[in-house]
């Protein structure tokens, strides 16, 4: 298609057949974004809609069933088990807010449990910084987080 003249011809093709399209109101079923912004936007949107749909469902799926404060060995830690009931390999963190006696928000602590598989139980600790571990009055599960999802 090197000839000029057979480029342009295409092109004419094209642009009637489309312009013939949308003048017969068959423009519905191209529905485009007025803008790539817009296009941007809306792709955008729907993504985060469904990563949060699915960290929703991960959530459900992958739970903390046990956890305790252990402060009775060399390193004060929150000890515990995450189960896997999705069908998928995922990543998974977990994060615990910690109280001193009188209420107040001393610290927090997390730990990661790594390419947890389907069916799987996991064991984590999460470690408590030396400087606040004696002021930990109680833990309190923050957050698990659900990544990795393969």
């Amino acid at each position: 298609m090197n000839d000029p003249q057979k480029r342009s011809l295409v092109w004419l093709y094209l642009v009637v057949s489309f312009g013939a399209g949308f003048a017969a109101g068959s423009y519905h079923q191209f529905a485009q974004p007025r803008s790539w912004w817009e296009g941007v936007w809306k792709a955008t949107a729907t993504s985060d809609r469904q990563r949060a749909t699915t960290q929703e469902q991960l959530r459900k799926l992958v739970t903390v069933t046990e956890w305790k404060l252990d402060r009775a060995g060399v390193v004060p830690k929150i000890m515990g088990i995450l189960l896997n009931r999705s069908g998928n390999a995922v990543d998974v963190t977990v994060s615990f807010i910690l109280y001193d006696r009188s209420g107040a928000q001393i610290d927090t602590a997390a730990a990661a449990v790594h390419n947890l598989k389907p069916g799987a139980r996991g064991k984590f600790e999460a470690i408590i910084d030396i400087n606040h571990w004696r002021d930990v009055a109680k833990a309190q599960l923050d957050e698990l987080s659900v990544t990795g999802w393969r």
